[in-house]
């Protein structure tokens, strides 16, 4: 088993609890629910992503400060950016994540609960690709993409 998949689900793990945590207070102290709130992360996440990769494709000398997440050896979001397999036909994933999102928020203000399971279930199947693509083919991991794996792994539990 890779090092690299230890500190993954490791790091999903957390960050799943972290979300989970902050919504819950959330939803607590305020009236947003859990799911918008999520919903609401991961398009803050998917934004960050591609504000990495636009700065990485102009500054190849830009560096992102890591989390220290997987004890700083395994956390290497650059890198994961920098990949061929961080774009789909020439797309960013992460600008097709914004959409995703995007699709997501809709389908729930327009009340369409299908419509938005089957969205979510698209964005964790994507993250497991992803994921595995991350542990398996670069050995690498990018911190922002692992937050977004949990959240839509959370988004799917909030929907089911």
């Amino acid at each position: 088993m890779p090092s690299t998949l230890a500190d993954y689900l490791k790091m999903a793990a957390a960050s799943a609890l972290g979300f989970w945590i902050l919504t819950a207070l959330l939803a607590y102290l305020s009236p947003v629910e859990p799911l918008h709130a999520l919903t609401a992360l991961g398009l803050m996440f998917s934004a960050q992503a591609t504000l990495y990769k636009i700065k990485l494709a102009s500054d190849p000398s830009y560096e992102i400060r890591g989390c220290g997440c997987g004890k700083g050896r395994a956390d290497e979001t650059a890198a994961v950016l920098r990949s061929r397999e961080s774009a789909t036909l020439g797309i960013p994933n992460s600008v097709l994540a914004i959409l995703l999102y995007a699709g997501l928020i809709a389908s729930l203000a327009g009340g369409y609960h299908d419509s938005t399971v089957a969205l979510a279930g698209l964005a964790v199947a994507a993250s497991a690709y992803f994921g595995y693509v991350m542990v398996f083919r670069l050995g690498s991991l990018c911190a922002t993409c692992v937050n977004i794996a949990a959240l839509n792994i959370l988004i799917l539990l909030q929907l089911a």
